[in-house]
């Protein structure tokens, strides 16, 4: 599991800089002013605290891992399987959640859209997040579902259109539960 969680965070760390994750300007204001040294450096210990977080979470780089990490709910139970359990996240960590900054639209249709089949996510669609939440975020969202970006970007741009069965479709992601 070292060796896996390493994995994880060569990924994340490889995916993003921490200038992609903690820009310098404002960017939930619309504004390009400079943000103050102190607010700045808060934002980065922040981002620093979210990274380590998710570089320690048990996630599944491909297909055997990431089934092997859903399908034992014993040893991780903090994995989203349902569409209860993602609720109770949901109301448990309403400032905190990835999606927490996005309008409560765009987490309704998002919610909307995760199908959950034998203690998995199944399918999602994304696309209406997709320009809402930073990098990092992103990450963390399918975190909570036990995926890398690793096993995301293997997935993604498909979409459940009946049991086992995956088709081509932009902004959606299709697992091995569907």
């Amino acid at each position: 599991m070292e060796d896996l969680n390493r994995r994880n965070m060569l990924a994340v760390a490889g995916a993003a800089s921490l200038s992609a994750i903690v820009p310098h300007t404002d960017a939930h204001a619309n504004s390009a002013a400079k943000i103050s040294p102190p607010a700045l450096l808060e934002r980065r210990r922040n981002a620093f605290n979210r990274y380590d977080a998710l570089a320690t979470k048990p996630l599944g780089n491909n297909t055997s891992e990431w089934l092997r990490i859903v399908d034992d709910r014993e040893s991780y139970p903090e994995i989203i399987r349902s569409h209860e359990d993602w609720t109770r996240y949901l109301q448990a960590n309403p400032s905190t959640h990835p999606l927490a900054t996005c309008d409560p639209t765009i987490v309704e249709d998002f919610t909307k859209s995760l199908i959950f089949k034998d203690g998995g996510l199944g399918h999602a669609e994304f696309g209406m997040i997709m320009d809402e939440i930073s990098y990092l975020k992103f990450a963390e969202l399918w975190a909570l579902f036990g995926m890398s970006m690793s096993y995301f970007d293997d997935r993604k741009d498909y979409k459940c259109t009946g049991p086992g069965n995956c088709e081509d479709a932009p902004t959606n992601i299709c697992t091995d539960k569907c």
